[in-house]
């Protein structure tokens, strides 16, 4: 009985003991789960979950001088960008084996140890501009071989990192901009399959070699960029070998002559662009010599703002699939009849910005498939109807801003009505030239003021020094586009000595909530920017931004606040909130398209930005 009893005992404690067990391991796999759920804590970077249970780490602006060892190894993504770091070693991407996607830019990297990225099998884009690299070491990314973009614009790189690229067979897109090279070949890579975009703009390359592009000819590329480059000839089929080329950018380099045998070969282009390269002279194709050589399939060719004077006789011939041709603010004094001969496809025709005074008949008879011709702002003092003929499916023709006028010799003092005459077309003359240098006439006069009277304007005791962020610029997401592509490689160019611009919502205080982080970063940015467009004034959250704006300058008695009107809006479109901030008297911009009213923006802005002036009256807001 007793035994019974013991052996009952023992059963009920093992249970029991079962039961603590199971409860334990439950308790463990909860707070494993909960762990899983909750992202790790660190003191700048902002970490999000992912829904794969990865992470991404957004570290950026937070003074770092190394890379955080205490990240979680299932980071995917990690943005290290403007911050200071100087050096990667070999051990600072150890833990992070899972990392996708990188960003470095902005720091102030000058040494990368051969083996930092060893670690990093899956990485796939890999962001390093805005450093101060001048070399990129060969074996440095022999271990991503996943890396689908490399970004190593603005640094001091004197050429192509051949030897550390080469080998990369799924790169899509190799960024080299504004770095120091003056001449690239890429004759030894031989695995490039997916390349699309190559950006090779704002270097010192004076010359293209003539098989450069062999190894890329079974890709169908993108964009192959070399602007704002010093390049001074095209060689004849330098371009020979590629095969599909969406757009070619030559813009302001130095090239004088267009010659189409440039661009001979089997050659597919949506877009030619040659803006401002000091063009001179169009060279048309001599077919004696280039028998048996196919013509490019070019869709559209920009090449407007040059020199040239002249368009020669079949300058385009064997253009056949040529749809556009826009040849704006050139020297042109006339044309042919047979200058356009060749582009039996052409849709669109802008020759606007000339000098052309006469057009001579049948001036367009080659090209009966126009639909839109432009000639507006040329020197056209007589029109005759046979101009035009054959001309059966235009649409659009642009004639505005030109010098047209009947003339007749009357029965009375003839050399009254032509000293009249005279007198009023060139009053007229004047005006139009005026007006179509209405920017440059501006931007003179500013800059003459400035000099005779400098800056007077009351300064408050702040200094930009006094300030954490020189700059914060808000706008709305349809505008973002226009300020990345338009705003933000302009001031960072003009205003290098801007070492931190808060460049939307993306980079407001981490921590806050979001009417606190706008509160937050208006007082702690020197100056606020606002892009004013008609999308923005129809937007809440924009306009509510805007509110807080002009309740901080009336807090701190301080104009603090730039608008930047984008676009035109029309008056009655405006919010009160803007007509009110006008009224006031306060500072606004307004965007050109004209070379010269921009210059005149930045000007105004650069001046704007010297200081911050006390105000007396406040915004009824």
């Amino acid at each position: 009985m007793t035994a019974s009893r013991m052996h009952s005992s023992m059963c009920f404690l093992s249970c029991i003991l079962l039961v603590l067990w199971v409860v334990s391991l439950l308790s463990v796999s909860a707070v494993s789960t909960l762990d899983q759920m909750m992202p790790p804590r660190h003191n700048c970077c902002h970490i999000e979950n992912t829904t794969q249970g990865m992470y991404k780490a957004y570290c950026n602006h937070c003074h770092l001088k190394s890379v955080p060892q205490d990240l979680p190894n299932r980071t995917i993504a990690l943005d290290l960008s403007h911050n200071f770091i100087s050096q990667l070693q070999s051990n600072s991407f150890g833990h992070l084996w899972n990392l996708i996607n990188l960003n470095l830019k902005s720091n102030a990297i000058v040494h990368i140890e051969n083996a930092a990225f060893t670690p990093l099998l899956h990485l796939k884009v890999l962001c390093l501009s805005g450093n101060k690299l001048t070399q990129i070491q060969p074996g440095l990314l022999n271990s991503s071989k996943n890396l689908t973009v490399v970004d190593l614009g603005y640094n001091l790189i004197p050429s192509v990192p051949l030897a550390a690229i080469k080998d990369l067979s799924n790169l899509q897109k190799l960024i080299l901009m504004k770095n120091s090279i003056k001449s690239f070949d890429f004759q030894s890579v031989s695995k490039w399959r997916r390349i699309s975009d190559v950006n090779l703009s704002r270097n010192d390359i004076t010359s293209i070699s003539k098989h450069a592009f062999s190894p890329l000819q079974n890709n169908s590329m993108h964009a192959l960029d070399l602007r704002n480059n010093k390049i001074t000839e095209v060689t004849p089929g330098v371009f020979s070998d590629l095969t599909i080329v969406h757009f070619i950018y030559l813009d302001a380099n130095n090239i004088n002559k267009f010659e189409v045998l440039a661009f001979m070969g089997n050659l597919k282009i949506k877009k030619l662009s040659l803006i401002g390269t000091s063009l001179k002279e169009i060279i048309p194709l001599n077919k004696s010599t280039c028998d048996g050589v196919d013509i490019p399939h070019i869709l559209n060719i920009e090449l407007s703002n040059n020199g040239i004077f002249d368009i020669p006789q079949y300058a385009f011939a064997g253009f056949n699939h040529t749809l556009s041709l826009k040849i704006r603010q050139n020297r042109l004094t006339m044309i042919s009849n047979t200058s356009f001969c060749g582009l039996h496809s052409l849709e669109i025709l802008d020759i606007s910005g000339n000098q052309i005074s006469s057009l001579p008949l049948a001036a367009f008879h080659c090209n009966e498939n126009l639909l839109q011709l432009n000639i507006s702002h040329n020197q056209i003092l007589r029109l005759h109807p046979g101009s035009f003929v054959q001309l059966s499916k235009i649409q659009q023709l642009d004639l505005s801003y030109n010098m047209l006028s009947s003339w007749k010799y009357l029965s009375i003092n003839v050399t009254l009505i032509v000293s009249v005459s005279l007198a009023l077309i060139m009053v007229g003359y004047v005006a139009i030239v005026v007006y179509y240098r209405r920017w440059w006439v501006r931007y003179h006069l500013y800059l003459l003021k400035l000099a005779i009277f400098g800056y007077k304007d009351l300064e408050g005791k702040q200094h930009i020094e006094d300030y954490r962020d020189q700059l914060n610029v808000m706008f709305s997401d349809g505008d973002e586009d226009w300020v990345n592509n338009v705003m933000r490689p302009a001031m960072e160019e003009k205003f290098p000595q801007f070492e931190s611009i808060l460049w939307g919502d993306d980079y407001l205080e981490i921590g806050l909530y979001l009417v606190d982080a706008i509160h937050h970063a208006l007082e702690n940015s020197f100056k606020t920017v606002l892009v004013i467009s008609n999308q923005s004034v129809e937007e809440t959250w924009f306009m509510t931004k805007l509110r807080m704006a002009l309740e901080h300058i009336n807090d701190t008695k301080l104009d603090k606040v730039v608008l930047i009107f984008k676009e035109n809006v029309e008056e009655n479109h405006l919010p009160y909130l803007v007509r009110l901030f006008l009224s006031a008297n306060r500072p606004y911009l307004k965007w050109e398209e004209d070379e010269y009213g921009q210059n005149l923006f930045w000007a105004k802005l650069e001046k704007n930005f010297r200081s911050n002036k006390v105000i007396n009256n406040a915004i009824p807001v």
